[in-house]
């Protein structure tokens, strides 16, 4: 689709208004055929240009239509009138409030990221632990293997040396 100038756009509002006879099918289609033009360029701004000034025409027919079209496309509500038909403020609240909340999640995703680096980090720590306690472990039952043979052989040097000192009496 071509893009949709200023002009163009005002001139199909005001045209599409002005015909009587099957003016609600054609505004279904118009507003179908517009709702995704606009929805396409996403350019809320413009679109508010030309219902404000067009809606400046005060006629009724053009009011309704222009809240039909609003209506369609979300940027305004049903009841609204010619008046405050081309301001947005609560679009540009719902902006700011987009805003915040996307650097408060960006905020919290790099909170999650440091928190992640950081049980990475505590994990491989006790992970070495892990193996120094397990290594520190198998040298203790070696350890202790050593001295329960040791104390066997210290225990049949003793007993020699008992036997020996007997045979001597």
């Amino acid at each position: 689709m071509a893009p949709v100038r200023f002009g163009d756009l005002k001139e199909y509002v005001v045209q599409s208004c002005d015909q009587q006879r099957g003016l609600a099918a054609h505004m279904r289609q118009a507003d179908d055929n517009l709702g995704r033009t606009l929805f396409k360029r996403n350019d809320r701004q413009f679109l508010n240009k030309v219902i404000h000034d067009a809606s400046m025409d005060h006629r009724p027919e053009y009011d309704k239509r222009l809240k039909q079209l609003a209506k369609l496309i979300g940027v305004i509500d049903a009841d609204a009138t010619h008046h405050d038909v081309g301001t947005d403020h609560r679009f540009k609240r719902l902006e700011q409030e987009n805003r915040k909340l996307k650097r408060q999640l960006e905020f919290a995703l790099t909170e999650l990221k440091n928190y992640q680096d950081n049980f990475t980090k505590l994990k491989r720590a006790l992970e070495d632990v892990d193996s120094e306690f397990d290594c520190r472990v198998s040298q203790l039952k070696i350890l202790q293997n050593n001295s329960t043979k040791f104390q066997r052989a210290l225990e049949e040097v003793r007993f020699e040396f008992e036997c020996k000192d007997f045979q001597r009496k």
